[in-house]
């Protein structure tokens, strides 16, 4: 059987899709039963549907007068143009589409110089000739002049041309004669694409697309430029980086309608998928096991446009997704790489966020919206495109960009362009209607086609394509309109938002949830402010007349994923923005209250002889419900034997004070959510748990003045009677404790808590051992004090018990303490 190997390349909404599905209702089938029909059947997916474009590339074939047609859909619009530059390389010839209204469009001219550049032969189709004021011998004069301007050959040149409608499914070489059918587009490409000639040679097949299966892995499609492709065959597959790796096929697969039917060998010439090879790649190779004799590797343009990835760390974390850890997004965007040629996907330094690179808005959103389709949730941020240095200057991607819109409106078509750095090239009247077009910087059209469509009231069409890198053109002046933000998290109550109507434009309906920090809508002025929505209305006993009017409210302004991108910072589940202010996320402030000692001097009289204490604090708020604190605290602990009621204790005659100076950080746990200035969540109780370092220096009173302790061993420490060296003035401490956090308006907290700290030491009031040393080895190797002071009982017996060295030391902080935002303005948070 003869084989045509046929892609179907055109602009966004030249009908494409709608073309391959008359093609495959008119294809031959054995049984009618078999006969595919219906609206678009090539647009397989939700978001094809929805958006009416063609997001992937598929392959279908068609059996017509004993020759078997392989028809490849292409997507037309630039931000895919990897899936068309990979599937081309499997095309024998391409059908041009072009609108016979709007003729060559800039999709027209990526698609087809790209099939020009690969040496591929067009045929011409120019569709929707049924048109009112539509130019079909124009349009064929443009192609014309566009092939020329692409460095078409003369073979290319020599095209043929079919006219007619694929809507009403029919075609003719005379658009003033319709047909019946779509035959004569068919016969025509038996006619033009002569059957290719198979090279002699050994196997080989070029690796252009992919599949998955649950049941069998990965799967290898390309078309077998050569030899044979059978079950069970072993074969080399070469890696592009010239790596080469012994495999063997499982089995090999054709295309039959939309479907794949296994076979036990392949064709030359026919598109084929292949199973059982594992590790390939896009671009790689498969070969003969003897000779491998690789093709050349697939080149594409790389991409223009960066965006940031990361877990949702939102207030609704976890509500609509069910792949949320950043291990799940890692692993899914890897598995993108796999079949999305124009993807790149780099790390950063945090575990939880990836770069992401790709070549438009539209590309990036529709792996969000896949994404999010699929179970993940995820935050993004604003795109931004990739600025390169060029030797040695600082260039940017620059589009050619053509708007189609009503004549009136030409000028402010040139007006917001030029703002944004465009330069025009070209105005052409065409009716009613003015086509005008640009050279732009690629970031000067971020959020330009909102503009225009609400300037023309919706009837602006814009399309744009990659030209090339250039010399930064400048700052572009950014948006004049400041955002409304949240001030609180709840429920959007239709009594605030009725009184904050003329603030802005909302873009949330009442009884809607929110959080803080979300923008919520636009101001109708520059600058951001801060609004509570969530505030109800205060009721009464009393009724007034009027008082109770319906609330009448306009509707929220609603974006797509595409618009959200190109204004906001979007949290992919919900197409929320949030507004995020860093410093918003941090307190300072200062601590007041006392310390208290628990050790060997007061074991039956704890938490007594308090002394006064201070400090400093910082909080970083990770969310509501968790923060990260440091803090220095400066105290003061003592005890004295001649102050308890025990004899015992009143006979021992120990004494001390120790200053503390402490720095430790750790984590709050928020038993409920805590907002500032929240009405709902105004206070918490917490836990703390913390780590920490102590400086201490145990002293007494001794004749008129403060000795320092550690110095004289008093418990012998490095002398013939201790072996034990003296002890350490600095020291670990973990403070454990808890306490309550209550919100002063939207900047400030007040705070009770006490925490008490165990130390790792039993000298912080000098006394440790259970028995007193030899006074007369510490008179010989330290000093008469440490003597002395080593033994301060009234009856001088040294046989008592001078301290319990199975506890350690402990101490205390309680107190209250306020801190502060570290903000600006009217705390506008997230």
């Amino acid at each position: 059987m003869e084989i045509r190997n046929i892609a179907i390349i055109a602009h966004v909404d030249h009908g494409k899709t709608t073309l391959v599905d008359k093609m495959i209702e008119a294809g031959q089938v054995v049984n009618e039963r078999d006969r595919m029909t219906g609206e678009l059947i090539m647009d397989n997916n939700d978001l094809e549907r929805e958006r009416g474009i063609t997001i992937v590339s598929k392959n279908v074939s068609v059996s017509y007068k004993g020759t078997k047609i392989n028809i490849i859909d292409t997507p037309g619009h630039a931000d895919f143009g990897g899936e068309v530059e990979r599937v081309l390389n499997m095309a024998d010839g391409v059908c041009l589409l072009v609108d016979a209204f709007e003729g060559p469009m800039p999709q027209t001219r990526f698609v087809l110089g790209k099939a020009l550049s690969m040496g591929l032969k067009p045929l011409l189709v120019i569709n929707k000739v049924d048109k009112e004021n539509c130019t079909p011998e124009e349009v064929h004069e443009k192609v014309f002049d566009l092939m020329f301007e692409l460095d078409a050959n003369e073979a290319q040149l020599d095209f043929p041309t079919i006219y007619g409608s694929a809507k009403n499914g029919w075609m003719s070489t005379d658009w003033k004669q319709p047909t019946d059918s779509i035959t004569p587009l068919l016969d025509q490409i038996l006619d033009y694409f002569p059957p290719r000639e198979i090279e002699e040679g050994n196997t080989q097949m070029l690796i252009t697309s992919l599949d998955f299966s649950s049941y069998v892995g990965r799967i290898a499609i390309g078309r077998l430029s050569r030899g044979v492709l059978k079950e069970n065959q072993p074969i080399i597959l070469s890696k592009s980086d010239g790596r080469q790796e012994k495999h063997r096929i499982k089995e090999v697969f054709v295309f039959e309608g939309i479907e794949r039917t296994k076979v036990t060998e392949v064709q030359a010439g026919d598109l084929c998928a292949v199973t059982g090879i594992e590790g390939f790649e896009i671009g790689d190779s498969i070969c003969d096991a003897e000779n491998p004799e690789p093709l050349p590797t697939i080149k594409m343009d790389e991409p223009t446009m960066s965006m940031l990835f990361s877990i949702n760390d939102s207030p609704f974390f976890g509500k609509e997704g069910k792949f949320v850890t950043s291990r799940h997004i890692s692993d899914r965007l890897n598995k993108e790489l796999e079949k999305n040629l124009a993807l790149r996907v780099s790390d950063t330094d945090k575990a939880d966020k990836w770069m992401v690179f790709g070549r438009g808005v539209l590309h990036l959103s529709v792996l969000i919206e896949t994404m999010r389709r699929e179970g993940y949730e995820l935050q993004v941020g604003q795109p931004q495109v990739i600025i390169k240095e060029i030797d040695g200057v600082k260039c940017e991607p620059v589009e050619e960009l053509t708007i189609d819109l009503p004549e009136e409106h030409s000028g402010t078509a040139v007006e917001a362009v030029t703002r944004r750095k465009g330069e025009m090239t070209n105005m052409v009247p065409k009716g009613d209607r003015m086509i005008v077009t640009f050279q732009i910087p690629s970031r000067g059209i971020i959020g330009l086609r909102n503009y225009l469509l609400t300037q023309t009231a919706g009837e602006a069409i814009m399309n744009h394509r990659f030209l090339e890198y250039q010399p930064y053109k400048g700052e572009i002046p950014g948006r004049q309109n400041g955002s409304l933000i949240s001030l609180e998290q709840g429920t959007s109550i239709p009594f605030s938002l009725n009184n904050l109507q003329e603030r802005g434009k909302f873009f949330i309906a009442p009884n809607e949830d929110i959080y803080e920090g979300q923008v919520i809508g636009e101001n109708s002025r520059a600058g951001d402010l801060c609004v509570n929505v969530t505030k109800t209305k205060k009721l009464t006993n009393m009724r007034a007349s009027g008082s109770d009017d319906k609330v009448r409210l306009a509707p929220p302004k609603v974006f797509s994923l595409e618009e959200c991108l190109e204004l906001f910072l979007v949290l992919a589940t919900q197409l929320q923005a949030q507004k995020r202010t860093f410093l918003s996320r941090s307190e300072l402030g200062f601590h007041v209250g006392q310390t208290y000692y628990l050790g060997d001097l007061n074991p039956y009289q704890q938490f007594n002889n308090a002394h006064l204490a201070g400090g400093f604090i910082y909080r970083y708020n990770f969310n509501n419900r968790l923060t990260l604190r440091f803090n220095y605290l400066y105290g003061q602990v003592s005890a004295a034997d001649s102050a308890s009621p025990y004899p015992l204790l009143i006979n021992r005659n120990l004494s001390f004070q120790s200053n503390l100076h402490e720095v430790a950080t750790g984590l709050e746990f928020h038993y409920v959510p805590f907002q500032f200035g929240s009405s709902r969540y105004p206070a918490t109780a917490y836990l703390l748990a913390q780590i920490g370092v102590f400086h201490m220096n145990p002293q007494t009173y001794y004749n008129g003045a403060w000795q320092d302790l550690q110095p004289l061993a008093t418990e012998g420490q490095g002398t013939t009677a201790n072996s034990q060296k003296p002890y350490n003035l600095y020291q670990l401490c973990v403070p454990l404790g808890m306490g309550l956090k209550v919100s002063l308006g939207k900047m400030a907290t007040f705070n009770l808590d006490v925490s008490i700290r165990k130390t790792f030491t039993d000298y912080l009031d000098d006394v440790g051992a259970d028995t007193y040393v030899d006074p007369q080895i510490l008179e010989d190797e330290v000093s008469d004090l440490s003597a002395a002071l080593s033994n301060q009982s009234l009856d001088g017996n040294r046989f008592g018990k001078r301290g319990t060295s199975s506890t350690k030391d402990w101490y205390v902080y309680a107190g209250a303490t306020f801190t502060f935002r570290l903000g600006k303005g009217g705390g506008c948070f997230y």
